[in-house]
This record gives C-alpha cells, structure tokens and sequence, in this order.
C-alpha cells in the first residue's frame, strides 16, 4: 500500500490509467489471496456479513490514493469513479 501511495503522487506520479492498471494487476490479486478458502459468498449457510470488511477498508484506501480523492468521499462513489468492482464481486 505505501508503494503505491508513493507512485501515485499528484505532482509527479503515475497517470490515473496506469495507477488503476497497477491496482488491479499487482495489488488487489496479493491483496486477496487466499480469500477464497475462508469467505463464504452471501445467501450461503454460514455467511457472516462482516468478514471481509478489512479487505474493504485496504481497498477503499488504494482506490483514494488512486483518485486522489478525500477521506469524506463516500466508498460507493470511489469505486465507480475508478471503475473497480466491488470486493466481494472479484472474490
């Protein structure tokens, strides 16, 4: 995550192109691996709402870096500026 706060500066880094491009590849696939074995999709006997909200906030986090945007932005709205699928979705 501090790598890829420091290579989207908004003076001199990376485009909002490449920056998302660099979330989607590198980030987010180390960020849930393994998410797959202890989360339980929802509708599913055993699903507990709750579980995959650390994983919302690192990703609510890159995706302000990502856009620049303030912390007062809500989650909804980042994530359909940059176009990223929510977590449970990709999971």
């Amino acid at each position: 995550m501090q790598s890829l706060q420091r290579l989207c500066k908004s003076t001199w880094g990376a485009s909002f192109q490449k920056a998302r491009h660099l979330y989607t590849a590198v980030v987010r696939p180390a960020m849930v691996y393994g998410a797959k074995v202890w989360m339980t999709p929802g509708g599913v006997p055993g699903y507990k709402k709750g579980i995959t909200r650390p994983l919302e906030k690192m990703q609510n986090q890159a995706l302000r870096h990502i856009a620049g945007a303030y912390k007062s932005v809500p989650e909804a709205i980042l994530q359909k500026e940059t176009e990223i699928l929510l977590l449970y979705l990709y999971i």
